[in-house]
């Protein structure tokens, strides 16, 4: 069964009470962490350039699970890492310069939901033009954590 006709198959058959499969990027660990207090189970997609998760700011929780790392920036090698008998709900960007790009076409590949969530502030050193092109972004939901925040971006 591919991954479309999985998440058809997920999205109308879901019970309430089961937790939601995530795909995401270790970001930031106190974060990640309170999410996981929520009923829903973390993927964290690894690989070249992108952080791993630092136990000495927080213990890994029980329902964040660490990817195996890609081998390459391409789209098949991290499609490789993410187990194929999960259906997933969407996968989170927590960093658009570092993880928007992958997380978009994982998004398209799986026909799942793209969140952008911005913890951080666009660089100053960007041009206008960089920023247009990371604001203009596709994203399902994009989600910031002060009102600062969604005004800079």
């Amino acid at each position: 069964m591919n991954y479309m006709t999985m998440g058809i198959a997920r999205r109308s058959t879901k019970k309430p009470d089961e937790p939601f499969n995530i795909l995401t990027f270790p970001t930031h660990e106190s974060a990640e962490t309170v999410w996981c207090k929520a009923n829903i189970k973390v993927y964290a997609i690894r690989g070249k350039g992108i952080k791993g998760w630092n136990s000495q700011f927080r213990p890994l929780p029980k329902n964040y699970h660490l990817l195996s790392p890609a081998g390459s920036h391409q789209i098949r090698a991290y499609m490789d890492t993410i187990p194929k008998d999960i259906t997933f709900d969407a996968v989170v960007s927590q960093n658009i310069h570092a993880h928007n790009e992958i997380a978009t076409q994982i998004s398209q590949y799986m026909g799942i939901s793209l969140i952008e969530l911005q913890h951080v502030l666009p660089n100053p050193a960007w041009s206008p033009d960089l920023l247009n092109t990371f604001k203009n972004r596709p994203a399902h939901k994009k989600i910031f954590i002060t009102d600062y925040s969604r005004k800079a971006w």
